[in-house]
Order: C-alpha cells, then sequence, then structure tokens
C-alpha cells in the first residue's frame, strides 16, 4: 500500500485538510480587504465601484477560517462545523459557477469555483470517513438489494 493511501486511510488525515482550507479561508479574506483596486484587472475582474462589500465578504472569510480551524482541532465537539464546512463550500460553488456563467466570465472565478467544489468534496469525505470510523481500506460494503445475488 502507498505511503498517499496509508495517510488517506489514518484517523486523523481531516485535521490537517482543515487547517489548510483555514489558511485558504484567511488568505481569501485578507486578499478581498487588503487588495487594491487597481489589482482587480489582474484577476479578470471589474473594479468595485464601492468597496464595502468586497470587505464585508473579507471579513466573511475570516469567520469561516476560524470555524474551519475550530473545526479542525475537535471532530467530536465541533461536528457541526464540518457539516457547515461542507454546505458553505457546496454552496460557494453553486453561486461561483453560477455568477461566471450569468455574470462575469473572469477565470479567478471560475479556479474558485473549482477549487471551492473540492474542498468540499474532500472535507464531506473526511465527515464521512470520521463519522463511520473508517479505518481501514478493506472494508465490506453491504450490497443485497442493490446487485442481483
Amino acid at each position: 500500500m502507498s505511503k498517499i493511501v496509508k495517510f488517506i486511510f489514518r484517523k486523523d488525515w481531516l485535521k490537517p485538510i482543515l487547517i489548510l482550507v483555514s489558511v485558504h479561508s484567511f488568505a481569501i479574506g485578507s486578499g478581498l480587504i487588503f487588495m487594491p483596486g487597481k489589482l482587480m484587472p489582474f484577476w479578470g475582474l471589474t473594479v468595485p465601484a464601492e468597496n464595502f462589500f468586497q470587505i464585508q465578504g473579507g471579513i466573511l472569510h475570516y469567520i469561516l477560517a476560524i470555524a474551519y480551524f475550530m473545526a479542525a482541532t475537535g471532530y467530536n465537539r465541533y461536528q457541526g462545523l464540518l457539516i457547515l464546512a461542507i454546505i458553505t463550500k457546496f454552496l460557494a460553488t453553486l453561486f461561483l459557477f453560477s455568477f461566471y456563467l450569468f455574470v462575469e466570465r473572469a477565470w479567478i472565478i471560475l479556479v474558485s469555483g473549482i477549487i471551492d467544489y473540492l474542498m468540499g468534496l474532500t472535507i464531506l469525505w473526511g465527515f464521512l470517513h470520521f463519522h463511520w470510523n473508517m479505518n481501514d481500506i478493506d472494508i465490506d460494503f453491504p450490497v443485497s438489494g442493490i446487485v442481483a445475488d
């Protein structure tokens, strides 16, 4: 079994993933708050007339970064935050893809949607992995009623 597969099926693999998601959200929040408007075209975005909503989005990312970090520190205490992370990432994916398709075709919006989708899938898989306490790759899944015997 490869080292990657062994890492994925360790019980505590979700913690570093959530910490990375937390750092990502903090970086996005900082970018939204502190990025000068003149850099917006580099990302394929239009310069906003007013930066209130940009800063508000940055603060929201800070709040989510704290929630993801809290979830990383204790799955048992913060299972609700894991569910919040999953819902947040999939709603962000839906929003970003919709915005890209119907409002503004900026490459950064599409890339952000793909990244949020992958983070959401990873957290969902980790939540299910933790919830079901799957510690080994050799798991027998019941298939009676699904596959003809």
